[in-house]
């Protein structure tokens, strides 16, 4: 089924394919490059770990994975995401504070 998606949906996934390259090179970049010039390691705790709260907050919001199920479905998607979020923030200002 893979090749009869239209040419838009195909253009779509490059780009989309790039944009999580460049995302993923920027993260190499700056994991590699000196002590004096990285971010605090509560921001880099942040956004190393963000990435998956950002992609389920998205399916969530925009793709609506949860469409058509009752409110106890959403009220526990939406738990997850609150007690994920203060699990992040917690270990990201448990490793600033480690260093």
């Amino acid at each position: 089924s893979y090749l009869s998606g239209n040419v838009k949906q195909h253009l779509l996934g490059v780009v989309r394919g790039i944009l999580w390259t460049a995302g993923m090179l920027s993260a190499l970049l700056a994991a590699g490059a000196p002590s004096a010039a990285q971010p605090n390691p509560l921001i880099q705790y942040a956004l190393s770990h963000g990435a998956l709260l950002v992609a389920a907050a998205w399916g969530l919001l925009a793709w609506h994975e949860f469409r058509g199920t009752n409110e106890r479905v959403r009220m526990l998607g939406t738990g997850s995401l609150v007690l994920f979020l203060s699990g992040l923030g917690l270990m990201a200002f448990a490793a600033s504070a480690a260093k």
